[in-house]
């Protein structure tokens, strides 16, 4: 799950987020630095939901993540990961997935026989075990998003660029490793944080948010579809 970790330690950190800090223009133009910084954690933590796409890490040990999340928990979403797949959902606290082959593989399984085992049912979580309801807690994501918010994070402005037609102011600053993160800000009213680039050549990578305050289209797969993890090992 290297690809999993990767995702939550660039989201988690707020080493990427906390103290945004740019020059603006259009809605944010006359706000100082320090005002279109806490314009846009403030804009971010008032949030109810969003969607979350990355791309992270090398070919070799990075994956693709794609989640749609809300501060009630539920969340459905995809990753991809060194060839293999798994989908997830969480609702109501009820944690589901189901990957291909070369996931299960990567888990120690025998993957053929998983796959026949499970077909195209849905795992139940163990109880007690939340499996991919920790990738879903936006409301720890929007915590992060304010810590260390006084802390001097040395931002400097680039250019913006347009992202789904929507523009953005960019800052970026240097890593203690050499590597640089750019953050990109929209320039309206809201000033969500809309992009994140990390080149650093190991664990870097894009994030993109999105589709802020949708309703997140989700629901518990019927009980035929779904198959309890603890049982399934018995069998």
């Amino acid at each position: 799950m290297k690809a999993k970790t990767s995702i939550l330690s660039v989201l988690a950190t707020g080493a990427m987020l906390a103290g945004v800090t740019a020059c603006g223009g259009g809605a944010l133009d006359g706000m100082d630095a320090d005002e279109i910084a806490e314009k846009a954690r403030t804009s971010m933590a008032e949030l109810s939901s969003l969607r979350m796409e990355a791309e992270l890490g090398t070919p070799e040990e990075g994956g693709v993540f794609d989640v749609a999340m809300s501060t009630d928990g539920d969340c459905r979403g995809s990753m991809s990961m060194e060839g293999a797949e798994v989908e997830f959902m969480v609702v109501g606290g009820t944690s589901y997935m189901r990957g291909d082959e070369s996931f299960w593989a990567q888990q120690g399984m025998d993957g053929e026989s998983m796959r026949e085992l499970v077909g195209d049912r849905w795992i139940v979580a163990p109880e007690g075990q939340g499996g991919f309801a920790e990738t879903c807690q936006l409301d720890s994501f929007l915590e992060d998003l304010n810590s260390d918010s006084d802390e001097d994070r040395d931002w400097e402005r680039v250019d913006g660029e347009t992202i789904d037609g929507t523009e953005t102011v960019g800052i970026t600053r240097t890593e203690d490793d050499g590597s640089t993160v750019t953050v990109y800000v929209a320039d309206d009213d809201d000033a969500h944080i809309l992009r994140m680039v990390n080149d650093s050549e190991t664990d870097g990578g894009t994030v993109e948010f999105s589709e802020f305050d949708e309703d997140i289209d989700v629901e518990a797969p019927a009980d035929e579809d779904t198959v309890d993890f603890a049982e399934l090992m018995g069998a």
